[in-house]
Formats: C-alpha cells, sequence, structure tokens
C-alpha cells in the first residue's frame, strides 16, 4: 500500500478534524459571550453526558465493525447480507435502550442533583441527537472499513459547518439561548446522518432473517472490552477535572480545561484521524495479503508518522501558549504549562495505533481492558496526592506518566504478537533536531502575541521542513510527488 494512499485517508480525516477545530475555536467565544455562566455549564454538562451515554450504548461494537467488516466482504465468515443486517438490528436495539435510559435519568435523576430550570426539557431535546448519533455510528464506521474516507470526512464537515451556519444565525436575530442551541446542535446531525447514509446507499443489504447470533456474539466480544476502556477513559478525565475543582478552585480548573481544550483539537486533527484511516486499511491487507504485507506497511506507516508527528507536535507546543492566550486572554497563560504534557500523550497515542496492531488482529481486548484500568488506578491515587502540592502542572504529568504505563505493559504484550521492523534512528534523530529549533525559536520575541505567535511559528516551521526534507528520503519524495501532481493537474 502506498504512501499516498495512506496519507491521503489521512489528509481526508485531518480535514475534517481541522474543520471541527476551527468551528469549535469560533463557536467558543460565540456561547461563552452570549451566555450566562450558569448556562454555558449545563451546555457543557449535557455534551460531556452525551458522549458518555453514547460510548456506553454503543458497546464497543463500532470497533469491531472495522475489525470484522473486511471479513464478511471477501466472503471468509459469512456475507455482507448477514454482516449489514445483524449490525444494524444490534443498533437500533441499542438505540431504543439508550434512549429510554437517558430519558429516564433526565426526567428522574438528573433534576435531584442539578437545580436548573428546563434541564429536563434539555435531556429530552437531545436524546434525538442519541439517537442520530447511535445510528450515524453504524453508516459512518462502515464506510470507514470500505476506506471511504473523503465521504466520511465530508459528513463530518457538513454537520459542523451546517452548527456553524445555524450558531450563526441565532446570533444575528439574537437568539441565543440552550433551547435553540440544542436543536442546532440537533438539526446539525441530522444533516452529517444523512449525507452518509445517502454515500453508503450502493453497499446497503438488509434482511431481518438474515441476522445472526452468532456474529453477535464475535461484535459483543471483541467490542465491550473497548466500552469498558472508553467509557473508563471518559469518566478518569471527567474524575480528574473534579479533583482539581476540589483540590485548587474554580480558577485552576478554569486554567487546566482551557489548556486541556485547546491541546484536544490537536488530538481531533491527529489521532482520531489516524485511527479512522489506519485501522481499516492494516486490517483490508490483514484479510486479503497476510501478515507479512501488514508488517511492511506498518513499518513504513509508523516511520512516516514518527518523522511527520514529531516536528508538527513540537511547533504546536511553541506555538499553543500564544495562541491561547490570544483567544482566551492573559488569565489563562500560567495554565499553558500543561500542554507539553497533553501533546506529548496526543503524539504517543498516535503512535499506539499502529504498534498495537498485534493485540488487535491476534490478541485479547481483555489485556486492553486491564491495562486501562491500570493506568485509570495510577492516575487516581497520583492525582490524589500530587494536585494539592504541585497543581495542575502536576495533574498533567501524572497523566502522561499514567499513559506511558499503559503503553508499557500493553505494547509488551502486542508486539510479542505481531513484531514487525521499527527503525528508531532518524526519528531520534529528527526529535533531537527539533528540540534545538524549540529551544533557539522560543527565545525569539516581538511585540504583540499574534505577531509573535506567526514570527516563531514560521520560523520554527521552516526550520523543522527544511531539515525532514534533508533527512529523510521518505517523506521527501511524497512531498515532491504531491507538489508535482498538484503543478501537472489540468486547470479548469
Amino acid at each position: 500500500m502506498s504512501t499516498n494512499s495512506i496519507l491521503g485517508h489521512v489528509r481526508n480525516y485531518a480535514t475534517a478534524g481541522l474543520v471541527s477545530a476551527f468551528v469549535g475555536i469560533l463557536s467558543f467565544p460565540i456561547m461563552t459571550r452570549n451566555l450566562s455562566v450558569d448556562d454555558y455549564g449545563i451546555i457543557g454538562l449535557i455534551t460531556a453526558s452525551i458522549t458518555l451515554a453514547v460510548a456506553f450504548g454503543k458497546l464497543g461494537i463500532q470497533h469491531a465493525i472495522v475489525r470484522y467488516y473486511a471479513e464478511a466482504m471477501h466472503n471468509k465468515r459469512g456475507n455482507m447480507l448477514i454482516f449489514n443486517s445483524t449490525v444494524v438490528t444490534l443498533f437500533l436495539s441499542l438505540s431504543v435502550i439508550t434512549i429510554l435510559l437517558w430519558l429516564t435519568a433526565g426526567t428522574f435523576v438528573i433534576p435531584r442533583f442539578i437545580e436548573h430550570e428546563g434541564i429536563t426539557k434539555y435531556f429530552w431535546i437531545v436524546s434525538l441527537f442519541i439517537i442520530l448519533r447511535m445510528v450515524g455510528s453504524v453508516t459512518w464506521n462502515m464506510l470507514r472499513a470500505r476506506q471511504h474516507s473523503a465521504d466520511v470526512s465530508k459528513s463530518t464537515i457538513i454537520g459542523r459547518c451546517s452548527y456553524l451556519i445555524m450558531l450563526l444565525l441565532l446570533l444575528a436575530f439574537e437568539k441565543i439561548s440552550l433551547t435553540f442551541l440544542l436543536s442546532a446542535f440537533v438539526l446539525a446531525e441530522l444533516a452529517a446522518v444523512l449525507y452518509a447514509t445517502r454515500a453508503y446507499k450502493p453497499f446497503w443489504s438488509y434482511s431481518q432473517s438474515a441476522f445472526s447470533s452468532e456474529l453477535t456474539r464475535r461484535l459483543l466480544r471483541f467490542g465491550l472490552p473497548l466500552m469498558v476502556l472508553e467509557s473508563l477513559s471518559l469518566l478518569l478525565r471527567l474524575i480528574d477535572r473534579y479533583m482539581i475543582g476540589s483540590f485548587l478552585g474554580d480558577k485552576d480548573l478554569g486554567l487546566y480545561s482551557a489548556s486541556y481544550n485547546l491541546s484536544s483539537y490537536l488530538e481531533v486533527v491527529i489521532t482520531a484521524s489516524l485511527a479512522a484511516a489506519i485501522r481499516p486499511m492494516y486490517t483490508q491487507l490483514w484479510e486479503t495479503q497476510g501478515a507479512d504485507a501488514t508488517k511492511a506497511f506498518l513499518s513504513k506507516s509508523l516511520h512516516v508518522y514518527l518523522m511527520l508527528g514529531i516536528p508538527f507536535i513540537a511547533l504546536f507546543i511553541l506555538v499553543a501558549p500564544d495562541i491561547l492566550v490570544f483567544l482566551a486572554s492573559d488569565r489563562y497563560k500560567s495554565g499553558t504549562t500543561i500542554i507539553p504534557y497533553i501533546a506529548t500523550i496526543i503524539l504517543l497515542d498516535g503512535a499506539l495505533i499502529f504498534l498495537s496492531a498485534g493485540m488487535y488482529f491476534l490478541g485479547s481486548t481483555n489485556t486492553i481492558l486491564f491495562w486501562g484500568i491500570v493506568a485509570g488506578v495510577v492516575n487516581f491515587t497520583g492525582n490524589y496526592f500530587v494536585i494539592p502540592r504541585f497543581g495542575i502542572e502536576g495533574a498533567a504529568i501524572v497523566t502522561l506518566c499514567a499513559f506511558l504505563v499503559f503503553c508499557t505493559g500493553f505494547l509488551n504484550s502486542s508486539l510479542r504478537l505481531l513484531m514487525f521492523d521499527i527503525s528508531w534512528k532518524k526519528p531520534l534523530l529528527i526529535l533531537a533536531l527539533s528540540l534545538i529549533v524549540f529551544s533557539l525559536c522560543n527565545q525569539a520575541f516581538v511585540d504583540g502575541i499574534l505577531l509573535n505567535m506567526v514570527v516563531k511559528g514560521a520560523l520554527a516551521g521552516s526550520c523543522l521542513l527544511a531539515l525532514l526534507l534533508l533527512i529523510d528520503k521518505e517523506v521527501r519524495t511524497w512531498l515532491f510527488a504531491q507538489a508535482t501532481t498538484r503543478l501537472q493537474r489540468p486547470k479548469a
């Protein structure tokens, strides 16, 4: 599989990630300036609760779709009629159960803890979003499994841009309120799901009699541990912030949240894009060409990822503090000390997508769950003792240490199952050079936050790109090929 193909899919998903990040940055000041602090807190609570509810509701089957789709497509176990019918029936059933639990919680449980007028109404409004997200997850992951990255990307972009357009219309007509914002949230999701469903229509097949209980067991056996791990990760992120708020107060929680949220946009662009693009690709290779071809693909693509990812993360750490201050003011400057730790986690998480292939194909997801629980215990215990003494920077360091514990234990098992060639010489070289460039450019300073950010970013970016082209033939060849293709493209 060519580097062009790999980076083409990553580019598609990264484009959607960039649009999502851009919409998030634009919508942030609109909502914070037009909603009361209480209302902004409620919308944050509801969206975080949605993420957790959907994660539980899907039972991890979205991961199993990508894992087993290639088998069905090549008729190794069953066929596409059985696969489509089983997955759709499962998700429709899970959607009904999730909605009933959501509405019960929003009507009878949440109002006992959150005293906010209309909280039940808001839970009922976004229940429509949960249905759409559950059903849409089927289509998006099937398109991912077929490597239709452009369609998945377009669907995401349509959803995010629809939300921004509706948000701007609400702003123009001075109708910014929780009811209208949450309704716009639902309508934007509807637009995204409709596009994705239309894109998958040529491959659609369904028969109620084709439902397979054996395939259901396989999907659940693979997906359930991953669901627990995903939900555990979401819970730990919430607990992390609760502990900061409890030990340090609302101000430090705000500093931590702002820097963490800025870094999370990077996660959307890099890690989510890679996971969406790479896993379906090496799953197809595993099913059609076997272990040797998969190992060669993993070796080559991990190398390209590290060579591009390391200098990119260094550049982000350099300019992110200025970006945050520019967007959120000097009040948040002291919280930027956590950005290097969070950005490093994002880089390692991306590498894990390649290094975990052995566990993905040959191992048990119970191993992933075990090390996820171990890392969670380390994170919770470490934060309990570290936060009161070292503040939010201590919390970020503990989070990084917990992630390293997870990587060490998990990868020890994964690489024993599927070892492939890993060349560390050039990635370590670009790491050393990136640190030097970062140190030198970080000393540069000009008046004005925006100008300072642009000057440092342009200087560091130019140096890192030149060094990358100089030392790595693989990246150099791909970049020149891309430039040649665009220059030779016929003009309209």
